[in-house]
């Protein structure tokens, strides 16, 4: 019979990303264990619980936050795993987030609304936080614009991410002048969901109409976060499933005596999930921005431009100069581009075969969007499912 592992799981249960890295690890044991996962209810930033000191286990998945945790875990001397990324571990091998994908979506994102002004509200002295502050700041700065930056308070890297986040939850006057002294409007990225719901609140206080003066976008996408915004949170949706499948499978083959993997692994993000918090098109336009909204909202129900002219009232003439005067774009192309993008999030999130996916994306025909899909983005579809989901192969 296998061996049955014990692996200890130092993940917090307290928000949806550690959830979502413990349903990985879950699946991964399910199909290749038996596994006895070790874990009970925590938040990000504890100290290793009591139990683990002379623990006759075999391996550790954790997210370290703090040093102290950090200590703890070597002292077991056993195989362990990172998913924090807060230390630069030779001796352990980390897996965690690829931030620069995640400030390429964001900015991508806040672009394709046509906003002119951008800012980025994190978290100083939380390295994720610092980074995407500062990947969204070079990201756009090759376009050609300058992205104003908020992190509150300096603070050294030994205090953990939740003591900051819970600090900045009350003490908003700096983020509140901040926000005022933005030129509107403007599109801000959030360093995660719980910053974003900070932001939002303080825009509430200020009296800053959101998405129209300002849109804000979060990082996680944790439901739960997400709708006690007000306006509901648009979130960046992290392979949070992923790195916790990936974490056990790298962990698997130490515990087999096979050498660790390389020390620091980044996966990209999966999705960008939008609601109320920038649902909006910066453009001075209301006829432009009428015809953008519509087609967000039925170009997967297989509308053509006929549909979009008959929704705004105007000729296909007029429409098409004003959507190259705001959008550098045609109302074709705007279809388009929102259907393949359905396409991605549905070769992402779903095993659905090519023809139901076609159909939910609004073509008539699977190999006219086979074609599309390969001549838009060089690969086929199957070989973006599969470079999306390796673990799924």
């Amino acid at each position: 019979m296998a061996k049955r592992w014990k692996i200890a799981l130092l993940i917090e249960s307290s928000r949806g990303y550690g959830r979502s890295v413990l349903r990985g690890i879950a699946r991964y044991a399910q199909a290749h264990g038996p596994w006895a996962l070790y874990h009970q209810e925590r938040s990000l930033g504890e100290s290793a619980p009591r139990w683990l000191s002379g623990w006759d286990g075999d391996g550790i998945i954790a997210r370290v936050d703090s040093p102290t945790l950090l200590r703890q875990v070597r002292q077991t001397g056993l195989p362990t795993v990172d998913l924090r990324l807060s230390f630069d571990l030779e001796d352990i091998p980390s897996i965690g987030v690829d931030n620069r994908a995640v400030t390429r979506m964001a900015a991508d994102h806040l672009l394709d609304r046509r906003f002119q002004h951008y800012a980025a509200c994190g978290y100083s002295g939380v390295n994720y936080s610092e980074e995407r502050c500062t990947f969204f700041s070079e990201y756009l700065a090759k376009r050609g614009y300058e992205v104003s930056v908020w992190t509150g308070p300096s603070r050294p890297r030994t205090s953990t991410t939740s003591s900051i986040e819970s600090h900045e939850l009350t003490q908003d006057e700096g983020l509140r002048a901040w926000l005022e002294s933005l030129p509107k409007p403007v599109g801000i990225l959030a360093t995660n969901d719980v910053r974003g719901q900070q932001v939002l609140t303080a825009c509430g206080f200020c009296g800053l109409a959101v998405p129209d003066e300002v849109a804000v976008l979060g990082v996680d996408n944790d439901p739960v976060v997400c709708e006690l915004c007000n306006p509901p949170l648009s979130s960046i949706e992290l392979s949070t499933d992923r790195i916790g499948y990936e974490a056990a499978s790298v962990l698997d083959r130490m515990l087999q005596g096979a050498p660790a993997d390389p020390h620091r692994r980044h996966l990209p993000p999966t999705d960008l999930i939008v609601r109320q918090s920038t649902d909006v098109l910066a453009v001075p336009d209301p006829t432009t921005s009428a015809a953008v909204h519509f087609i967000r909202e039925h170009a997967c129900e297989g509308i053509d431009v006929e549909d979009v002219l008959r929704h705004v009232g105007c000729s296909r003439s007029t429409l098409e100069r004003r959507f190259a005067k705001h959008l550098e774009s045609t109302p074709r192309a705007e279809i388009v581009r929102i259907r393949l993008d359905r396409v991605k999030q549905l070769l992402i999130r779903t095993d659905y075969p090519l023809s139901t996916i076609a159909q939910l994306a609004g073509f008539n025909h699977v190999e006219y969007m086979c074609g599309l899909f390969k001549s838009k983005t060089g690969l086929t579809a199957g070989q973006f499912r599969a470079a999306s989901r390796p673990d799924r192969a």
